[in-house]
């Protein structure tokens, strides 16, 4: 197998396996443009993710949208979960 096949295997294993962990510690994916963001719950960063699943026509866009989700609070609630973190810089 070529680099470049197993990077692309690889890459399209990501978001799959993030999901599965999302799902096992009762956190929610939220999707926007081509972007999965994980909220797990667990307050570290590398425990919440923001991944690409699938390069966005417009990237700088699909992650203007994702911050205005997230300011709108139109981001699944995370079970148990009962702090707003607001965006960095907000």
């Amino acid at each position: 197998m070529s680099d470049a096949a197993e990077l692309a295997r690889i890459a399209s294993f990501m978001p799959a396996a993030w999901r599965r962990r999302v799902a096992a510690c009762g956190g929610v994916v939220h999707e926007a443009g081509g972007l999965a963001v994980c909220l797990t719950g667990v307050p570290l960063a590398p425990f919440n993710p923001t991944l690409i699943e699938r390069l966005p026509t417009d990237p700088d866009a699909a992650i203007e949208q994702a911050k205005a989700d997230w300011r709108e609070d139109r981001f699944a609630a995370v079970p148990g979960e009962t702090e707003r973190i607001p965006l960095p810089g907000d």
